[in-house]
């Protein structure tokens, strides 16, 4: 008896150690979970909150009827429907190809530009994975979820006999579709393509027959907001043929006192970013009053749209319309008017801007071309056409779509679909996503800190591990590099493109992603290769159908360097190298314009600033010496001891824009003279000599030779007076990538603590949880790849040298788990004792056991695995790392402002 009893209490007891596992484990959170899909979504981020696999080529997400960069902007409510490609966090819009709506009601709304539905951020969700969203205009929910080539949709509708399910082959954010085609194969399935510049295929399942069908042409799904023509609008006391509107620009909020300036503005449709809009204006609390007529071209309904970001007043026939006079964030007002065709009606439109990014617009909803619908018809091509189903269906009946994507033919977008989702099970696959997601975020563990801290570091990570996009399709792949764009086989190894602009990337995005994904390294550069294989040079912004001739410089150079330098070596070298070489005596600066003077001046001349697509003569010069420098580690990698030396000297080229005379990069003429006047403060908005910065925020590029620069400012002293200043007067723009580095400076003049307390106000105070967290553009992950390094507590200022500068650790612990089949070692942990909101200043290091004096490490240090143990405190420790042999590699010695070729 006491046996049974005994034995009856072992089991109990083994049951209530299991219920409590379970329940700790259901309780705990996985990496994934950490994940806020939403943060980005406001103002400039421009990140999707859809599903999508790691570097997948389906980015499945919310499309708004304003049309944002991404698609989905958190600030607008109405949803035009939901497509299957997008670019990710980028400054310029694309895709948004091959869209779904779920609705309820009369087709007419097809033709007449209707197809849209509002809903609320309370009926919304995202995770990794997932997307749901309540449409409340058709009372409908719609759950999306995706795999590397597919998307899946799945619907629950009310009890209706008039329930329908849309596809727009139409649709795109930016370029139109050309030419489309689509097809009823059946009662179930539905095949097609768009041509946007690019072809996208498409192979669509429903799980329940169509009760009936038909196709459309000619119509637009949705009416789109666009900038008034300047023919509609004529100016007070107008010279005959003066179109615009009558801008005063006051430097106050309230129009008190006389313009600064007074212009005519042909359309009303401008943004600015932090700066200002104009070098008469402050940057902040300035208004702006535009007074004349307005003239319809046809009578009818019309709906005004007014974006701001601040105050904004409208005036029609000196009635008022919209009255926002206060301090805000982007919005858009909109208001409906009855216009006569011919008519001129006094307009009027107050702006003032009160912080920050500068925005007023003004749109109109013009009446669309009626097109034709056409039920019953099973096949439609030309341009606006697409294809709708209908129902009749019971309360809470779900209706299922799986949707295959291909750039390379319809039968392939059917075998995409059929490999990936074989069967209905929407959750399962769900289920997969977010299984992928979180065995890739789990790579980086970390213990301790804030969930608010955790959340902003997972979704930094997520979003540094989505670009640029796999456009391998098992067997072949499509390249637009050939100029008319043709399918080739993948011969083993993966094609990657898209969401690449380097000049964003390569700071931040490619060097986190050496460490946490080694297997896509080599393809990363074979895809290169094929690239320049195929069209004759290495693009530094690919694009799917594009020459990839975006931003400045040849960043693709830095990219293919530091992943070669960090061991990664399954590709042709020679054949890269010779890309490599072709651009760098060929296109220096981007483009052949600029050829001319950076190879024979050694810097680009202030002339070319008016008329280059990406101004910044200065920046271009600093930008294409750092990638000669990366140039020339090949070089001498590959024995090329000739290219060696001519590419190490052409990496001296930064010396030749820096002014001594006033302490700072300053852009010159052909002659040698310098431009004049010169503000170091000046914005980029005019042609200053600096791309997306100025001059206090781009002097400092010099990643591959900053003891050049310290030598070129008099000395380490000097250095660190400049570089307060640069922080203390707010030049510093976390949001951009000119200023990435610049927090990381102080660990090369002897005051690493600087930067620690730096990089943790950044950390703080520019990223954040909620929609707006974001201060710029992430870029395909770059702003979120300098988070994730900055949290862990170093930072690769100079990819191509192997070199991480060390920052402040927020969490106690960060387990990095590597690769055996590419890295030494099984993990890098860091470890930060003591560490805290207050306690963010190092007071001593060790490295394996060993102790660390100096402000940096290396790449190996963390492939070959260890441990780099931190003591944290709350004051300074102003000899840790303090002493010039301590700051990390450069190519000059101090004191010497020439360089030294040998070293």
């Amino acid at each position: 008896m006491n046996k049974l009893k005994l034995l009856s209490a072992i089991l109990l007891t083994s049951i209530i150690a299991a219920i409590t596992i379970s329940r700790c484990m259901i309780g705990s959170k996985e990496p994934v979970d950490y994940v806020n899909l939403f943060i980005g979504t406001k103002g400039e981020g421009n990140v999707l909150p859809g599903p999508q696999m790691p570097h997948g080529m389906v980015k499945l997400g919310p499309d708004n009827v304003n049309f944002p960069l991404s698609g989905y902007d958190y600030e607008n409510n109405q949803i035009a429907g939901f497509s299957h490609t997008h670019l990710q966090g980028t400054g310029g819009g694309a895709y948004g190809n091959i869209l779904l709506l779920p609705l309820i009601g009369n087709l007419n709304r097809i033709s007449h530009g209707k197809c849209f539905s509002e809903f609320n951020h309370e009926h919304e969700s995202a995770s990794p994975g997932y997307y749901s969203v309540k449409l409340d205009a058709f009372d409908v929910i719609a759950e999306l979820t995706a795999t590397e080539h597919a998307g899946f949709h799945r619907y629950t509708f009310p009890e209706s006999k008039d329930a329908h399910i849309l596809i727009d082959v139409n649709h795109s954010l930016e370029k139109n579709c050309s030419d489309g085609y689509v097809k009823v194969v059946n009662k179930k399935e539905i095949q097609g393509y768009g041509i946007y510049g690019y072809p996208i295929y498409f192979y669509a399942k429903f799980n329940r027959a169509f009760d009936e069908y038909g196709v459309w042409k000619g119509c637009e799904l949705v009416r789109t907001y666009v900038p008034i023509p300047e023919s509609a609008l004529i100016p007070p006391a107008a010279n005959p043929g003066q179109h615009g509107l009558k801008g005063e620009y006051f430097n106050n909020k309230h129009f008190s006192g006389k313009p600064v300036f007074t212009r005519i503005d042909k359309t009303i449709n401008f943004r600015w970013g932090t700066h200002k809009c104009d070098e008469r204006l402050p940057i902040d609390n300035y208004s702006i009053r535009w007074t004349g007529k307005l003239i319809a071209p046809v009578s009818g309904v019309y709906k005004l749209r007014l974006d701001g970001d601040d105050g904004i007043r409208f005036f029609l026939d000196d009635k008022l319309l919209i009255d926002q006079w206060v301090d805000r964030g982007e919005t858009a007002d909109i208001v409906s008017v009855d216009l006569v065709s011919g008519k001129k009606y006094d307009i009027r439109i107050d702006y003032y801007e009160n912080d920050g990014v500068s925005l007023a617009r003004l749109k109109w909803d013009l009446v669309p071309v009626k097109g034709e619908l056409h039920a019953g018809a099973d096949e439609e091509s030309g341009r606006n056409i697409g294809v709708f189903v209908n129902y009749s269906t019971q309360k809470n009946e779900q209706i299922k779509v799986k949707v295959g994507i291909s750039a390379v033919s319809i039968e392939q977008a059917q075998k995409n679909l059929e490999q990936e989702i074989p069967d209905w099970n929407f959750d399962g696959i769900h289920e997969k996503t977010r299984s992928v997601w979180n065995k890739l975020l789990n790579r980086i563990k970390v213990k301790g800190g804030s969930d608010e801290q955790k959340i902003k570091f997972y979704t930094a990570l997520y979003h540094s591990l989505l670009a640029p996009t796999d456009y391998t399709e098992y067997d072949n792949y499509y390249s637009g590099f050939c100029g008319e764009g043709k399918v080739y086989p993948v011969q083993g190894r993966h094609f990657y493109n898209d969401d690449w602009c380097t000049w964003d990337t390569f700071r931040s995005t490619h060097p986190l992603q050496t460490i946490v994904e080694p297997k896509r390294q080599s393809d990363y550069v074979q895809s290169y290769i094929r690239m320049f294989e195929q069209g004759g040079r290495i693009p530094n912004c690919p694009g799917i159908a594009s020459s990839g001739n975006g931003m400045i410089a040849n960043h693709a150079t830095s990219v293919i360097t530091d992943i070669y330098m960090k061991g990664f070596r399954e590709f042709d070298v020679e054949k890269v190298y010779e890309g490599m070489k072709k651009n760098a005596m060929e296109r220096p600066g981007g483009s052949e314009e600029l050829s001319f003077d950076y190879l024979n001046l050694g810097y680009v001349a202030y002339e070319r600033d008016g008329a280059m697509r990406e101004k910044g003569s200065v920046s271009i010069t600093l930008e294409s010496a750092y990638d000669d420098w990366c140039l020339a580690q090949m070089a001498k990698a590959l024995g090329k001891e000739d290219d060696y030396r001519m590419f190490m000297k052409r990496a001296g080229n930064y010396k030749n824009h820096f002014d001594s005379t006033v302490g700072f990069m300053r852009p010159r003429h052909a002659d040698g003279s310098w431009q004049a006047p010169f503000d170091p403060a000046s914005n980029a908005g005019s042609s200053n000599g600096f791309t997306e910065s100025n001059s206090w925020q781009m002097t400092w590029f010099v990643p591959h030779d900053m003891q050049g620069l310290i030598n070129l400012m008099d000395g380490r002293e000097n250095f660190v007076k400049k570089l307060n200043t640069y922080f203390e007067e707010k030049h510093h723009n976390p949001g951009n990538e000119p200023d990435f580095i610049n927090p990381f400076l102080f660990n090369y003049v002897g005051a690493p603590w600087k930067t620690q307390g730096i990089t943790r106000e950044i950390m703080k105070h520019s990223y954040g949880t909620n929609p707006g967290g974001l201060s710029g553009n992430d870029d395909s992950g770059a702003m979120s790849a300098w988070y994730v390094f900055s949290a862990m507590g170093f930072y690769p200022v100079c990819p191509g040298s192997n070199v991480y500068v060390i920052a402040s650790p927020i969490f106690h612990k960060v387990t990095i788990t590597l690769d055996r089949n590419y890295f030494n070692g099984d993990t890098f942990v860091i470890e930060a004792r003591n560490v805290s909101k207050e306690n963010k200043y190092i007071q001593s290091a060790t490295l394996n056991g060993k102790p660390l004096n100096k402000p940096w490490i290396t790449h190996s240090d963390i492939v070959n695995g260890g441990k780099l143990i931190f003591i944290m405190g709350a004051e300074p420790n102003k000899n840790w790392g303090n002493k010039p042999e301590d700051a990390p590699p450069s190519i000059s010695k101090q004191g010497k402002n020439n360089l030294n070729q040998e070293d």
